[in-house]
């Protein structure tokens, strides 16, 4: 009778073999949270440019259409007369006002009709708003730099950099930025009804970019 004597080998891992995998995968774990992390910071990057990018777009839509139908029609408040158009570069009647103005829109109903309203830009904690309202002449009431009750207000864009308006009666003529600057009166002065030809918006955000657009007065022009 043959006998066999056979030897059975357990496999298993050795302990260099397990500190090397361990080595592999925590390499492996920091790559790919790196890679993670850089994916997050440019994906947040993508869309702050992306919402920074529709606050200009609403910038200049809502501009286009406040220039477009601007009208030569003073105000007055509390027996203080301000022209059709004022820009301000130095005193502003509101704080971080830059342009104040009346303009109109058609009316729903009667393309032929208009309805005419007070519109503010300003600049307030680096963020710019558009302020509106349909009172034009106020001699009763105080228009304060905030009146919810007479005034729609709108934050367009956020941390701005940079806001300024200029404007102009020809391409090639200087910027009148202290056009109609507080040109208030008491008694009729043709200054008041003076509108431009052209108005120019610079707009420059933080960590952005320049925008700029020039609108023509009546007709909706951009030049970039």
């Amino acid at each position: 009778m043959m006998s066999c004597n056979s030897t059975t080998k357990t496999a298993g891992f050795t302990l260099l073999e397990i500190v090397i995998a361990v080595a592999i995968f925590a390499v492996i774990t920091t790559v790919s949270y790196a890679s993670l992390v850089r994916y997050f910071d440019q994906s947040q990057k993508i869309e702050q440019a992306h919402r920074r990018l529709e606050q200009i777009q609403k910038l200049f839509a809502l501009l286009e259409q406040d220039v477009r139908y601007m009208v030569a029609r003073p105000v007055q408040y509390n027996n203080t007369t301000y022209a059709a158009l004022e820009v301000y570069k130095n005193r502003p009647v509101f704080t971080g006002e830059k342009m104040q103005f009346t303009t109109s829109r058609p009316t729903p109903l009667n393309k032929m009709a208009q309805i005419n309203f007070r519109v503010s830009w300003r600049v307030e904690n680096e963020s710019v708003y558009r302020y509106s309202w349909k009172e034009l002449d106020l001699k009763d009431r105080t228009l304060t730099d905030r009146a919810p009750d007479l005034q729609h207000i709108q934050r367009v864009v956020d941390n701005v950099e940079l806001f300024e308006i200029s404007v102009f009666n020809d391409e090639d003529e200087e910027d009148q930025t202290d056009f109609n600057e507080q040109a208030f009166t008491n008694e009729f002065d043709e200054n008041l009804y003076k509108l431009p030809k052209l108005v120019k918006i610079s707009v420059k955000t933080k960590g952005g970019k320049d925008y700029y657009r020039v609108l023509e007065v009546g007709s909706a022009s951009f030049e970039s």
